[in-house]
């Protein structure tokens, strides 16, 4: 539950900064990096988290690299995959912000210029998804 906490937090306040200033703060990124490695390392499950982590890092950068998104984004995808470490878990976050972005897009015939409230939108239907199959 503390990840999915963690992960809310993040959401919420780089949403916030995206939509308003264009950008996703290092500074919360690195503290909910922080507070997961805490939480992953008492959990003993550091070595999962550390290699979803790792394999969203891979296809987060190789995005950015080809312009998918931006890098804020990037580092954002990397520590809510790290946070919650399922690769079934990358793909969909990553596959339902890209609808929910291309639908903005589709509706306001505006290019984008922001990525995570798409991610917290993403992330919030699939939280409640698992806690109502669960």
């Amino acid at each position: 539950m503390i990840p999915i906490i963690i992960s809310f937090l993040v959401l919420i306040t780089t949403s916030y900064t995206d939509i308003k200033e264009n950008i996703i703060p290092n500074k919360h990124l690195i503290i909910a990096l922080i507070l997961g490695i805490v939480w992953v390392t008492l959990n003993n499950s550091f070595m999962p988290s550390l290699l979803h982590g790792f394999i969203a890092l891979i296809i987060f950068y190789i995005l950015y690299k080809i312009k998918v998104f931006c890098e804020g984004d990037a580092k954002l995808l990397t520590i809510i995959c790290f946070l919650n470490p399922s690769i079934i878990f990358i793909f969909i976050i990553f596959i339902l912000s890209g609808i929910f972005l291309g639908l903005y897009g589709f509706a306001t015939k505006t290019k984008h210029s922001f990525y995570a409230p798409f991610v917290l939108i993403s992330y919030t239907i699939i939280t409640i998804t698992t806690i109502l199959i669960k």
